[in-house]
């Protein structure tokens, strides 16, 4: 695990030596996922689960794309499904329409689909099968845990009336966000729920928009909390301690997945107006634009999954079309022994580089 680690390093070097604001030296190639499908989530498998758009205005239909094959996972009669998450095991969950209209939470696993239930969003998955999302009930709406067959509702923080259950570990650690003020619906805060216990996670700044969107079996949480002065800013949880991650200038942002190694992705704009698609790994945000050879026109809008071989799904534009790309790491790494020589060098780079930016953030 360790040596995967110091690889994983090592791949992001020539990120991490590139000027700050300049072009890095192409990390990723991009691969075009199929015509019509968008892509949510990415395994350790390769397997990617997300949506099939049938027709301009014509429904979509909850997918896996697995070996180069797309794959409908059915639904419940209606014209709308989504998946949105899946696990090592080839398992998807999500949402689909009945013939009503009414949206049903489902878990697909061998082959067919157990209904979670009306109002049911299912948003995450953990090895174990365990599925978490938003329930919505008659008092407001309220995060939930699928287990062994039965749904359990955890309630809201405080005497809030919205909450979401984003993610969820194999350890059964659940995050997520819930509102305060159920007068006002806001404001919102990040949440950690284990043992039977919703803990809030605090904020940045005590304004209104925050939420913790990931975690991995290490416990690191992350997610957005907006600044003072507005504007949304990607943080890391863990130790009992929220760090601000930091931003492109704009005023949105969000996190999508985070990987066992704490690298996290999302889509974040930027102070002059364009979204794009970043990486987090090591405490700062990285334009994955500045990642990809940009000889090869594609532009990256967003980033939706990352799994631990450093592989994510994102959207992206290329000649006035947009689609659903793959990005997958430049193969070329040194070899274990050396590897473990230039560690240190690595993480020293990291840290310099850290360093700088903090200098910069403070003259500014």
């Amino acid at each position: 695990m360790l040596l995967r680690k110091y690889l994983y390093a090592l791949a992001l070097l020539p990120a991490l030596l590139a000027p700050l604001h300049g072009q890095a030296a192409p990390l990723y190639t991009v691969t075009a996922l199929p015509t019509g499908f968008n892509s949510y989530d990415i395994n350790n498998a390769g397997q990617i689960a997300g949506y099939v758009q049938t027709e301009l205005g014509g429904g979509t239909y909850a997918a896996l794309y697995s070996g180069g094959i797309l794959t409908a996972l059915g639904g419940f009669g209606g014209s709308a499904g989504f998946g949105r998450s899946l696990n090592d095991a080839g398992q998807v969950v999500g949402v689909a329409s009945t013939a009503s209209g009414e949206y049903h939470g489902f878990l697909y696993s061998g082959g067919s689909l157990v209904d979670l239930g009306v109002g049911a969003n299912a948003l995450s998955i953990n090895g174990h099968g365990d599925v978490v999302g938003q329930l919505s009930t008659t008092g407001g709406y309220t995060g939930f845990l699928y287990r062994g067959g039965t749904l359990t509702q955890f309630g809201n923080l405080g005497t809030g009336d919205v909450a979401v259950a984003w993610d969820i570990n194999d350890h059964g650690k659940i995050v997520g966000e819930s509102n305060i003020n159920p007068e006002l619906h806001a404001p919102f805060h990040p949440f950690l729920y284990k043992n039977g216990k919703l803990t809030d996670l605090g904020t940045l700044a005590d304004r209104e928009n925050n939420s913790a969107r990931v975690i991995n079996n290490a416990g690191r949480i992350a997610g957005y909390s907006e600044a003072d002065g507005g504007g949304l800013h990607a943080f890391i949880y863990e130790h009992g301690v929220m760090r601000d991650v930091g931003s492109f200038g704009g005023l949105n942002l969000d996190v999508s997945d985070i990987n066992e190694r704490g690298a996290f992705v999302g889509s974040a704009s930027t102070w002059d107006g364009p979204t794009v698609g970043y990486i987090s790994f090591g405490g700062e945000l990285i334009d994955l634009n500045t990642l990809i050879d940009p000889a090869s026109g594609w532009e990256i809008t967003g980033a939706s999954g990352i799994n631990d071989l450093g592989q994510i799904v994102a959207s992206a534009c290329r000649d006035f079309e947009c689609t659903s790309v793959r990005l997958d790491l430049v193969s070329a790494v040194p070899e274990p022994a050396m590897a473990l020589m230039l560690l240190p060098g690595v993480l020293a780079v990291a840290g310099v580089r850290r360093r700088r930016m903090r200098g910069q953030r403070s003259a500014s």
